[in-house]
């Protein structure tokens, strides 16, 4: 839509004779916002995106990085620990890219190849008691009673022994 108005403007100063300036207010268009417009011409709208920036890192760039790390994984040691601070300087010297560490860690650590650990650790959080499949799989006691059941059992005394612990001998 922005460029349509633009562009009709422009045809319409030309055809008609009159001035730029007029057409805008005959619009109701700023003159400010016009020429903004007019600089935008072509592009598309990024309403609030990401304008990509001159130090930012193409996939590509990401992407060696990562495949340099593997190499470097496939050669020496199964995970990379401290070895990014490494890498960035060993991908210059083989002109492959050119970063900082933190960068490179940053890179590595979302492709998950500085953890020792591969893979996600299943915790059983959360997901409630799981009841024994048979019967007098599983025992439940109270510690409690056993150790007042021990203590009497040791003193060999027959008296002041709970009901409890009479079977138990």
């Amino acid at each position: 839509m922005r460029d349509e108005v633009v562009k009709y403007c422009e045809t319409i100063s030309t055809e008609s004779h009159l001035g730029i300036t007029e057409i805008i207010k005959m619009l109701g268009i700023g003159k400010g916002k016009y020429y903004q417009w007019r600089l935008r011409l072509g592009t598309e709208n990024n309403h609030n995106g990401k304008q990509p920036k001159q130090h930012w890192l193409t996939p590509e760039k990401r992407q060696s990085i990562i495949d340099f790390a593997r190499s470097y994984i496939s050669t020496n040691q199964y995970y990379l620990h401290d070895d990014y601070r490494r890498i960035p300087y060993m991908g210059i010297d083989a002109n492959k890219f050119a970063c900082s560490p933190a960068t490179v860690y940053r890179v590595l650590s979302k492709s998950g190849l500085l953890s020792k650990w591969k893979g996600k650790r299943h915790s059983s959080k959360g997901t409630g008691y799981r009841q024994p499949n048979e019967a007098h799989k599983e025992w439940h006691t109270n510690i409690k009673s056993e150790r007042q059941c021990v203590i009497i059992n040791r003193g060999d005394t027959e008296r002041n022994k709970p009901d409890s612990c009479t079977s138990r001998t």
